[in-house]
Formats: structure tokens, sequence, C-alpha cells
């Protein structure tokens, strides 16, 4: 087993970090977040963030989903408050 650290951001907007055994990254992510996790994904569905304690070396893997919460909000809020911005970008270019 290794030593994980775990950013959660899947159902709190500043998300929870917590320390995690397990072998392998995606293992530490699954304890956490469940089995559903993607690999691929845009930023708006990160859920997870996962580092290393033993070799800092290795990169940070980052893990995609469903957010629920006010994880699910605050996406939600960001996605429209781009969507408005570049509507009013194009009114502006007009």
């Amino acid at each position: 087993m290794a030593n994980f650290i775990v950013w959660d951001m899947s159902s709190k907007a500043d998300g929870v970090w917590k320390t995690i055994d397990a072998a392998d990254p995606r293992a530490a992510a699954e304890t956490i977040c469940g089995t559903r996790l993607r690999a691929v994904g845009s930023d708006a569905e990160i859920c997870v963030r996962v580092r290393s304690l033993d070799d800092p070396d290795q990169p940070a893997a980052t893990f995609y989903g469903q957010k629920s919460g006010a994880a699910a909000r605050d996406t939600k809020r960001r996605e429209a408050e781009k969507l408005k911005d570049s509507a009013s970008g194009l009114q502006a270019a007009e």
C-alpha cells in the first residue's frame, strides 16, 4: 500500500483534502468517490486529484465524473457565467 493525498471536489465546491492508503492513484480516488470515475473529461467535471506522498516526483492524477451538492451548483453557476460572458462579448463585437 502507498500513501496518497486526495483532493475531493465531487460534492464540496472548495474540495476536501484526505490522506488515503491505497494500491494506486485510481484506487485512492475510488475510495473517496466510488467507481464511476473517468480518466478524461472537462475541467468542469474534475471530481478528484490524487498525488503520491511516497513519490513526490510522480505527477498528480486527475479523475472526472458527475458532481453533486455544492460542487454541482458551483459548476453550473460558473458555466452560466461563461455563457453570459461569451454572449455579451458577441454583442459588443457587433
